[in-house]
């Protein structure tokens, strides 16, 4: 059961603790963190995180959300140095947004469903951003530095909110196959700009064939990379039981023990 007492005794905890080690009798290795380094290690405990969430390991997402909590704590702390904002101020800014974007929970709206509270949660978004003077491209609250295949059906879905998108999954083949004869033709003529250009936007129409099969199609890139690990080291270890090294086998032996391995990993 949860303790809020105790919840907020341990974040303060953990804030005293980032103080302590940023501190200059502190740690040299923590003091000597800057904004650019401590953005790649979240980056990276996000993707811990995710792959925790995977494993379906509660434990390992307790950890691993502790990890990804202290760095949000740590980076707060590198801004509150120069005075820009502390973590009272992420907090107080985190709240106030969540409140003002759901309006039919604390306000007097009503919605019909979860789509209208999506519609609705993005026109809010859009009006902030008109109100900070930052209307832009429409499709601007999609952070650039997202996952390429998460960024592009992101953008894919944005897009169909407003009508612009093809009928049914049916007309998405038909794009493909069109796609694929334009990349087969810039191959043919052997211009890497443009191979790279078609390549490109059969990526972005296989990604737009995965949103409308409902399949989110980073997470499936991404189980299909483990999965091919998974089964390539059991490949390795099948083969190099009798102390050959993987390289002096053929891709005929490879091939043969891949094709069993597929049926059991």
């Amino acid at each position: 059961m949860r303790d809020n007492r105790k919840i907020k005794k341990n974040f303060f905890r953990l804030v005293q603790i980032m103080d302590r080690l940023r501190a200059p009798e502190g740690c040299p290795w923590d003091r000597k963190q800057s904004v650019e380094t401590v953005k790649n290690y979240l980056l990276e405990e996000t993707y811990e995180v995710v792959a925790a969430v995977e494993d379906n390991n509660p434990g390992q997402v307790c950890e691993e959300l502790g990890d990804l909590l202290f760095l949000i704590i740590f980076l707060s702390l590198m801004y509150e140095e120069p005075e820009a904002f502390n973590i009272n101020d992420v907090m107080e800014s985190v709240s106030a947004k969540i409140i003002r974007r759901h309006p039919h929970v604390f306000g007097a709206e009503r919605v019909a469903g979860a789509e209208e509270v999506r519609d609705r949660w993005h026109k809010i978004k859009r009006e902030e951003a008109r109100q900070r003077g930052e209307e832009g491209s429409f499709f601007a609250s999609v952070p650039r530095n997202l996952p390429a295949l998460l960024r592009a059906q992101r953008i894919g879905a944005r897009a169909a909110r407003t009508g612009f998108d093809w009928e049914n999954a049916g007309s998405v083949w038909e794009k493909l196959d069109e796609e694929l004869s334009e990349l087969k033709e810039a191959c043919n003529r052997n211009n890497p700009t443009h191979i790279s250009d078609e390549m490109g936007d059969v990526l972005f129409t296989l990604v737009n064939l995965s949103r409308h099969l409902h399949i989110n199609a980073e997470e499936a890139l991404r189980l299909t990379v483990d999965r091919f690990i998974r089964r390539f080291d059991e490949m390795r270890s099948t083969l190099e039981k009798d102390g050959r090294p993987l390289e002096e086998f053929t891709l005929e032996e490879m091939d043969a023990v891949w094709e069993k391995v597929k049926d059991s990993v």
